[in-house]
């Protein structure tokens, strides 16, 4: 991933960009922009990553898909298709601003434009690649390198980041720090040097509902999109390397790629798989079901052995501050035998089968098809549809009917599954948003109910990919196939009732891949899963888990209620039924804290004199100075601004 690096100085001349020395880099009396190669992508080598223009000067980060398209479309302005950052820059001279909806692909971009006095950072609809900004009175600095922009921040830690942390994932927009901020995917931020604006770019929904004659049209189109999307990220000069879990998801995208292979229309040498495995947990060995794609391709792939009883207390670094949860130790270390099959084996790109699950009817909800039904007063379909979905989920009809209804009267009914029963209420009352998952009520009127659910499940997979997106430090690009944007518009613009049915889970996609993917994986009833090994591990760490509740730092927050805590882990002790995850999440906040600490940062909390409310408890945090530039950190209930964004988002 090529990491970008920018600072604009707005008033006075401009100073170094604060990481390691970048090259290639843009410099004006004002501006400083620049970059540099964590890896050696299919096209890093040679393609130009700053392009200057008569107007503008560019910073380019990741994959554009439709590149040929577009360079059809822009004629002689774009001189060599075969270059992304070429195609970008004649798409922003030829229509501005109104170029970002065009780009499909995996992409973050940055444009100085000294004419017009205007900065531009913008993300493609998912946000499969990370971009963040610090903007103050004087300057904006920006970088797809969290750690780069963490100096100039003044520390202020975000509590609504920490809820999303704990229950669902954070709001994509949010980091740890309440003044840097992430641009948000399909969004495109704009600078003028005394304010910043916000503006949506696209919003799924934008095309028109689809409608064939029968199931075969369906079918034909999704084989056609789908492949597509598999086809546009298998485009290396290198091997590429899928994941093979056994699933459907991941499954598919190999024996599509095989057919692209086998057609020699893959634009890639060859496509290797990895796979993981664990024979010692009973149900995750997913061994059996990924060796039938090998045996299908006739090649064998790599294989890792893993440990799903792995440590639960993460560890972080002593020496090197780690302005992230996710930043610890044991996240950051890769198996060396990965490592260094990565490097030998020269891949660049890594396939992904994450999002397929959410988009293709891998957890058969009725509530779409109902909602839609009900929504648009078709009654008769209604109670139809009503009945066989009761049957299929051997649920009464009444109970099953009284669900649809209440999702227009509130989202509280399907929020509140997730919150883990140690979380202070006077927290989770601050925070009600973060822990409800950001969801909302369907609305009668306005867009098909089926629609609102697609945003709301679009929104969390992008909070996902937010959360977890890789370090530039990554060897491989990750990309994924099933949040293709063509792919996402379609499934969203057909009838609900074509992706599942009663009885047919992934319906669609199932009939669509019938002798392209092995049956035994195709009509699997469900994906193996970890239950032991984490239950296992919290026995095995009891006694340090113990010495972490003494003095919890989540309680100091007010967020955790220690003795609530202490019963959940006495619970997964003992093997009894627990949100393990959560505890898992919460484990990482607190040592995390702790680190913070160790870099400086004391943690107290208010006296009553002092005390701002969240409910019934606060927090302040004592300041001192942090070793290594680090400035300070301050943790201000009355700065979280609840139940707003940290910015207005406009439609362009």
């Amino acid at each position: 991933m090529r990491a970008q690096y920018g600072l604009w100085q707005i008033n006075g001349e401009n100073r170094h960009i604060p990481d390691e020395s970048p090259s290639r880099i843009y410099r004006d009396l004002h501006v400083v922009m620049g970059y540099r190669e964590s890896l050696q992508s299919c096209e890093a080598a040679k393609l130009p990553p700053c392009c200057t223009l008569r107007s503008a000067v560019i910073l380019w980060s990741g994959f554009l898909d439709n590149r040929t398209e577009l360079a059809e479309q822009l004629g002689s302005e774009c001189r060599n298709q075969n270059c992304d950052p070429t195609v970008v820059a004649a798409a922003y001279e030829r229509w501005g601003k109104a170029c970002f909806r065009r780009f499909i692909g995996d992409w973050v971009v940055s444009i100085w434009d000294p004419g017009r006095h205007r900065l531009l950072l913008a993300k493609d609809f998912i946000g499969a690649q990370p971009l963040f900004y610090y903007f103050s009175a004087d300057h904006v600095s920006w970088s797809t390198a969290f750690s780069a922009i963490v100096p100039e921040s003044q520390r202020t830690l975000s509590l609504e980041y920490l809820a999303g942390w704990i229950s669902y994932f954070p709001a994509a927009h949010l980091t740890p720090f309440l003044d840097i901020h992430s641009v948000p995917p399909a969004s495109y931020v704009e600078f003028d040097g005394q304010d910043r604006t916000v503006t949506e770019y696209w919003s799924l929904g934008d095309t028109r509902e689809i409608h064939y004659r029968d199931d075969r049209e369906y079918e034909d189109y999704f084989r056609n999109v789908f492949t597509q999307a598999v086809r546009r990220r298998v485009r290396s000069a290198h091997p590429v390397l899928a994941e093979l879990s056994g699933g459907i998801d991941s499954s598919s995208i190999v024996c599509i790629a095989d057919t692209l292979f086998a057609r020699g229309v893959a634009e890639a040498p060859r496509l290797d798989t990895l796979s993981y495995y664990d024979d010692s947990e009973p149900n995750w060995d997913e061994s059996p079901y990924f060796r039938k794609v090998e045996a299908q391709r006739g090649r064998t792939g790599y294989h890792i052995a893993v440990d799903s009883a792995e440590g639960l207390i993460p560890k972080f670094s002593e020496t090197v501050f780690a302005p992230r949860p996710a930043d610890s130790l044991d996240r950051a270390a890769r198996p060396k035998e990965l490592d260094s099959f990565l490097r030998i084996g020269g891949y660049r790109i890594l396939l992904s089968g994450f999002g397929g699950d959410e988009l293709l009817g891998g957890v058969p909800t009725p509530l779409p098809e109902l909602a839609d039904q009900l929504a648009s007063l078709r009654l008769k379909s209604f109670c139809s549809a009503l009945a066989h979905w009761a049957l299929a989920k051997k649920e009464p009809i009444l109970h099953l009917g009284l669900s649809v209804v209440r999702s227009f009267w509130s989202a509280q009914y399907a929020t509140r599954r997730n919150i883990p029963p140690w979380v202070k209420p006077s927290f989770v009352q601050a925070f009600e948003e973060a822990f409800s998952g950001y969801e909302s009520r369907l609305r009668f009127l306005g867009a098909a109910p089926s629609l609102q659910i697609n945003r709301q499940t679009l929104d969390t997979l992008r909070r996902q990919l937010a959360f977890t997106n890789s370090s530039i430090d990554a060897i491989c690009d990750i990309r994924y196939p099933y949040l293709d944007r063509d792919l996402v518009e379609f499934v969203s613009s057909i009838p609900r009732e074509q992706v599942v049915r009663p009885f047919q889970r992934r319906s669609l996609m199932r009939r669509t891949l019938v002798g392209i993917v092995p049956d035994e994986i195709l009509y699997r009833k469900r994906k193996a899963f970890v239950v032991r090994g984490p239950m296992e591990a919290v026995s095995r760490e009891w006694q340090s888990i113990l010495k972490l509740l003494e003095g919890l730092r989540g309680e100091t927050v007010s967020m955790v209620d220690v003795s609530l805590f202490r019963a959940a882990l006495d619970s997964a002790r003992t093997g009894h039924e627990t949100p393990m995850v959560a505890i898992a999440r919460t484990l990482e906040i607190e040592c995390w804290l702790r680190h913070l600490e160790h870099h400086g940062v004391r943690l107290t909390a208010l006296r009553n004199s002092q005390r701002v409310n969240i409910g019934k408890s606060a927090l302040f945090c004592d300041t001192v100075p942090i070793p290594n530039k680090f400035a300070q950190l301050a943790v201000d209930p009355t700065l979280q601004e609840r139940r707003k964004p940290h910015h207005e988002i406009r439609k362009a």
